[in-house]
């Protein structure tokens, strides 16, 4: 039944005067502003703005809205389009001629609905405004109007809550400012009565203490908001929780079609759905699209000048680029035979003229969502296949490096077994023997290094090393390693100097971990400098972002690090080598070192150049209000 009948039936109105008012209907069109603010195309800013050039130069409404950006030609096209075919409601001429109150109206929609209204598109989201004042619910309803949503208002009563649960809305607003109390007690007598009834629901509050919060909860209501809040904000906050459904709905759609108002009018239902889409009047332009861009989607029409829609689909199946994107045929054909052959080409489905836009809606989202499914899990498996990949080459890395450790541990062994036979000769001297001594000791500390680094890698690993975090001054470390490492260098007739502040650098952390770090660093340098070459070790302090930090360098003039090995320096399993000699020895030391320096919040980096040296730089953050930056 129409609204016009409804009301004749209801004796609103005569026969005659319903007669009238479709008459008035037929000669007024919709004004293309309101089209487009219903269709949240532009806001009452903008509809102003253009009326106010409209005044000064007589144009047309969308021809401004172009040139002032505010729509595309083609959205302005589908306006007027719809311009055509959609008329004024009945109920707003009543209300404007003056025949009905806008509180008659109302009340006369509400009884029509109830009794024949048909339900709202599934793509729409209704939400209730229940029991709000007067201002706020104006205000409110129009920011959440603005934002696509379909609003109702509602009084706090039993009977409107009671209706709310046959037609249940995607939310509610409810007004908890006052008599919370009796509200309360309204609302869990209605959902006791009905457990169905489950909503999201939100409340505008001005003060909840925990216990009314408590009962507000057990009566189903989840998100609360100070009433005093703008209501632009509430309504942004409640579209922040509705919008999720929208965004997995989103996607890309190719429309291929030889009618300009079908793809017009297609785009814009989808387009207002969430949907971005991508128009070709041909199936040759079709296949230029596709050829630079992948939708989720292909809409096309059968009968098509040139290449029909069958011919496209099977092109599109047999490019490996685009095979798996699902094609939907649009056809008038009822014939069993041709519906077949479209699907026999790669069609995914289709859909016969006249379609109803809900069952159109219905059918993207499904194939849509089906094709996400399938590239979601296509991405799981590249996925499985990469870690598979890093996986299988981080057990060769390891394998490697065993050999390599296995390799290195049986020198130093051969070295100890082959002292401690000629140790047992006769003819060895008391002084021959102390040599032998000090050669098993030194080698047996060379395995102890190597089983050192080879457990602190494994934890490193693991996740399992231990520190322990206290104040610690990072120029007594560099003292103390100045002495070992000056005397160790003089034997290699190297140059080795240091210049560390006189005022502590105080730094939280492990102190025995980063005097691995520095031994590390000092180590390499001696072993790889040459004689007549030169050690620096500098420690000073930097200021970034109003925080101190100490900055710890060691450089040499040793054979370098070449471009392609400074990137993997600091991996764990990687034993680097020159042309000539080694440049590290088993490839765990700067990658422990690496690991320590992380842990304390800081960085290392490395600038090197064959044939001019190498400088390690440790960068971390010193304790608050320690050092002076200089």
């Amino acid at each position: 039944m129409l609204f016009g009948e409804f009301l004749v039936d209801k004796g609103v109105l005569s026969a005659d005067e319903v007669d009238k008012v479709l008459l008035l209907q037929r000669k007024i069109a919709i004004p293309l502003g309101k089209l487009a603010l219903e269709r949240s195309l532009l806001t009452l800013a903008d509809i102003f703005q253009i009326r106010g050039q409209q005044r000064k130069t007589d144009s047309k409404f969308g021809e401004i809205a172009i040139k002032l950006n505010l729509l595309k030609p083609r959205q302005v096209d589908t306006l007027v389009e719809l311009q055509k075919n959609i008329k004024p409601f009945v109920g707003e001429l009543l209300v404007r001629e003056g025949i009905l109150s806008e509180d008659a109206l109302l009340a006369l929609l509400r009884e029509f609905k109830a009794a024949h209204g048909k339900p709202f598109s599934p793509h729409t989201l209704r939400i209730a405004l229940v029991g709000l004042d007067l201002t706020v619910m104006l205000n409110l309803k129009n920011s959440l109007t603005k934002l696509g949503y379909e609003v109702i208002t509602e009084n706090f009563t039993v009977d409107d809550l009671r209706r709310m649960v046959h037609d249940v809305p995607d939310y509610i607003v409810l007004n908890l400012v006052e008599n919370k109390g009796e509200l309360l007690d309204k609302l869990t007598a209605v959902r006791a009565g009905h457990p169905l009834f489950q909503p999201k629901m939100l409340a505008l509050v001005a003060r909840l203490d925990p216990a009314d919060r408590e009962r507000s909860i057990a009566a189903g209501i989840s998100d609360f908001v100070p009433a005093t809040a703008a209501a632009a904000n509430i309504a942004q906050y409640i579209h922040s929780i509705l919008d999720s459904t929208k965004r997995e709905e989103a996607g890309k759609i190719l429309l291929v079609d030889d009618s300009p108002t079908v793809l017009r009018l297609t785009s814009f239902y989808l387009e207002g759905s969430g949907y971005e889409t991508l128009l070709a009047s041909s199936g040759d332009e079709a296949l230029v699209i596709l050829e630079n861009v992948q939708p989720d989607l292909v809409l096309s029409d059968v009968l098509m000048p040139g290449m029909d829609g069958i011919e496209l689909c099977r092109r599109i199946k047999l490019n490996p680029k685009t095979r798996n994107v699902p094609v939907l045929i649009i056809t008038t054909s009822k014939e069993a035979g041709r519906l077949r052959e479209a699907l026999d080409s790669g069609a995914s489905d289709y859909i016969q003229k006249p379609f109803q836009q809900e069952e159109l809606l219905a059918r993207v989202r499904s194939h849509i969502r089906t094709k996400q499914l399938i590239d979601d899990l296509q991405a799981s498996r590249n996925e499985l296949l990469l870690v598979n990949e890093k996986l299988a080459e981080a057990n060769n890395r390891k394998t490697e490096f065993l050999s390599t450790v296995a390799h290195d541990l049986r020198t130093p062994l051969t070295s100890i077994r082959t002292y401690s036979e000629l140790l047992t000769l006769p003819t060895v001297t008391i002084d021959t023997q102390k040599e032998f001594i000090g050669i098993i000791q030194s080698e047996a500390m060379r395995m102890a290094g190597l089983i050192r680094n080879y457990l602190d890698i494994s934890r490193v690993e693991a996740s399992t090393a231990l520190y322990e975090k206290q104040p610690v001054n990072l120029g007594d470390i560099a003292a103390y390693f100045t002495k070992i490492y000056s005397t160790m260098a003089a034997n290699k007739s190297i140059r080795f100097t240091s210049a560390v502040p006189e005022k502590p650098v105080m730094f939280m952390g492990d102190k025995e971990h980063f005097e691995q770090v520095m031994a590390n660093l000092l180590d390499n340098a001696v072993k790889f400098t040459p004689a007549g070459g030169a050690i620096s070790m500098e420690i000073k302090i930097t200021r970034k972002r109003s925080r101190n930090y100490a900055e710890l360098s060691v450089q040499d003039t040793g054979p370098g690090i070449p471009p392609n090995a400074r990137e993997v320096i600091f991996r764990k399993y990687h034993h680097l080598q020159s042309e000539n000699q080694p440049i590290a020895g088993t490839g765990l030391g700067l990658a422990i070192c690496k690991e320590i320096v992380e842990w304390h919040g800081g960085k290392i980096s490395v600038e090197s150049e064959p044939g001019r040296g190498s400088l390690f730089r440790v960068v971390l953050p010193m304790m608050e209000g320690e050092g002076e930056a200089g």
